[in-house]
């Protein structure tokens, strides 16, 4: 089986904490989501991977290369220009080559869905694409996909639709034939659900692959905490787990769902959980309150300090009694000083040194 990871976003609704790491390498419970994608198409069957890139490139294909360059067949196409999520196939086979029938997925895509079993599905229609679609509670972010129900045949492709409601929304992967790259413009931006889907379904017969497990496009940053949950679902049922090789007190209160990674060190009367995310080597110092936030690796919350429902870049540093209120983003390296307190919806760009600030009264506030 070839796959083909699209990875070449800038992934702009992320920053900034993709201002220092492309989007594929974001850490989802201390692994990156290029790595949770790479496991699931090998043990479906994958023996080589093509990575579309464009985007801190350089940063991607080092990391594949070192962590999976043993286990699979790697080969990599670099965008001079954003060719969209369609136009990079075309220049793939044309410099690298495809293997068909090809999967090709997103590299923002953290779930469940068994590649194998798609790529199985696939052949046993024979049609000329495979689009694997799953149900979501509001279909408006993304492409809806409607399909009759008795072939599995898709009839009708939305992109970004204008209606509100459930139903069944495009997954972010595929399987193509050869045929497909007919209906590929050389060399223009060009979407698979905007202009390669319609073409398609119009010329021959698209097929539906229903996923009924964990889904994720990592797009926003609430579905980036989301994507962490529902991986700690996948490596324990009560969604809780505390590394051996951490240090928690044991007057500490820690409340499912909540992951504590590796050298995680956790003082007295802190309060860890709702959806807490502590990743690996991060300090949480003697009474402060951590919920439904996400911790990159090495970041430090100082004595009786509070994050609400945020996120705190790598090596960033809160300081004592100092306050991040929900939907805050704090970027890698940033210094909080003690007393400090961010209001609602609060952008940090990575780096910044802020000591003792009262900003608790203004809202989706940048600081630069």
């Amino acid at each position: 089986m070839h796959v083909i990871i699209l990875a070449g976003g800038y992934a702009t609704r992320l920053r900034p904490l993709t201002l220092t790491r492309p989007k594929a390498l974001l850490p989802v419970l201390d692994r990156p989501l290029l790595d949770w994608i790479f496991e699931g198409v090998t043990r479906g069957g994958a023996k080589r991977i093509s990575l579309s890139l464009h985007h801190m490139y350089d940063i991607i294909l080092k990391h594949a290369q070192s962590v999976w360059g043993d286990t699979v067949s790697i080969d990599h196409y670099i965008e001079e220009i954003p060719l969209g999520d369609a136009g990079p196939i075309l220049e793939i086979e044309e410099n690298l080559g495809i293997d068909f029938p090809v999967v090709v997925i997103y590299g923002d895509i953290f779930s469940s869905i068994d590649v194998g079993k798609v790529y199985s599905f696939h052949r046993s229609r024979g049609g000329v694409a495979t689009v694997v679609i799953t149900r979501v509670d509001d279909v408006k972010r993304y492409g809806v996909v409607k399909v009759d129900r008795d072939s599995s045949r898709v009839v009708d492709f939305v992109e970004k639709p204008l209606e509100n409601g459930g139903g069944y929304i495009n997954a972010g992967i595929y399987v193509f034939e050869r045929e497909v790259l007919r209906y590929i413009e050389k060399g223009r931006k060009q979407g698979i659900g905007r202009d390669l889907m319609p073409k398609l379904i119009k010329a021959g017969d698209v097929y539906a692959y229903i996923h009924e497990g964990i889904w994720n496009d990592v797009g926003v940053p609430g579905d980036y905490i989301k994507a962490n949950i529902d991986a700690l679902s996948l490596i324990n049922k009560e969604k809780k787990y505390i590394s051996p090789k951490s240090s928690v007190s044991e007057s500490a209160e820690i409340t499912p769902p909540v992951y504590i990674g590796d050298g995680v060190y956790i003082e007295d009367s802190a309060t860890i959980g709702g959806g807490a995310v502590i990743m690996r080597g991060s300090k949480i110092m003697r009474g402060a309150l951590v919920l439904g936030s996400l911790l990159m690796s090495r970041v430090i919350v100082g004595q009786s300090a509070s994050v609400i429902n945020s996120i705190i870049g790598e090596g960033s540093y809160i300081g004592k009694w100092s306050r991040i209120s929900r939907r805050s983003i704090v970027g890698d390296g940033v210094y909080i000083g003690d007393t400090t307190c961010l209001g609602e919806g609060t952008i940090v760009l990575p780096y910044k040194d802020l000591s003792s600030e009262d900003l608790c009264g203004e809202t989706n506030k940048i600081i630069l």
